[in-house]
């Protein structure tokens, strides 16, 4: 995965974290149904672009969750796939 800002700003990271660490785990499901991070696959070896919820998804990475439940969400939305073009 790459997202498409150098950066993300860590104090929304950080304030991310806070709100998924204190939520249950129905909320983090309505959260992350809510918000599906949109991406596009890009090239023959299957690189990802995040579009969108850069600090959600950088948060889920560093919070406290470690819920295998968490990997049977659809987070991700292939919204193009742009594999197949010939860079000639």
């Amino acid at each position: 995965m790459h997202p498409t800002q150098s950066i993300v700003g860590i104090a929304e990271v950080n304030c991310k974290i806070e709100q998924l660490n204190a939520m249950s785990h129905k909320e983090i499901n309505d959260y992350a149904r809510d918000h599906v991070v949109p991406v596009v696959l890009v090239t023959k070896t299957e690189t990802y672009y995040i579009l969108d919820h850069h600090h959600f998804a950088v948060a889920l990475l560093f919070s406290e969750i470690t819920a295998t439940w968490l990997l049977m969400l659809p987070l991700l939305l292939i919204v193009q796939d742009l594999s197949a073009i010939s860079y000639q």
